[in-house]
């Protein structure tokens, strides 16, 4: 991961925010998709506490923002991870299969923390969970 580019942003003035985006298609329960928001949410925090320890402060600061989307498959959710995966603090969670759903299954991403503008432009038109 290089976030490097995040020093290039001015941190006053912003506004940070953290987005999980679950899928549809895996029919989970509602207490297996906060479950699987947890884990990717707290994994996407590591990151940037690791790699952009100011952006992280900043959204602490702010009182840890986080929006909850959904797509309709698991593909979609790979495409986005894949999109953000180098340029912004993110995270996916692999399912282990041990209850609800197959092994393997992608059940979340998380993106951010990050600018929430920046956010917005790769997250647009997704619906609230």
């Amino acid at each position: 991961m290089n976030y490097e580019e995040y020093k290039d942003y001015t941190l006053i003035g912003n506004e940070y925010k953290q987005v999980l985006i679950t899928c549809k298609e895996l029919k989970m329960s509602k207490g297996k998709i906060v479950a699987q928001c947890a884990h990717v949410a707290v994994k996407a925090a590591i990151n940037a506490l690791n790699y952009c320890p100011d952006i992280y402060n900043k959204w602490n600061l702010e009182g840890y923002k986080k929006i909850a989307l959904v797509v309709e498959t698991q593909d979609e959710l790979v495409s986005i991870y894949e999109l953000v995966k180098d340029k912004i603090p993110s995270a996916i969670v692999v399912d282990a299969g041990l209850t609800q759903i197959e092994p393997n299954s992608i059940t979340a991403i998380a993106i951010g923390p990050w600018l929430s503008k920046a956010i917005d432009m790769v997250t647009k038109g997704l619906r609230l969970l």
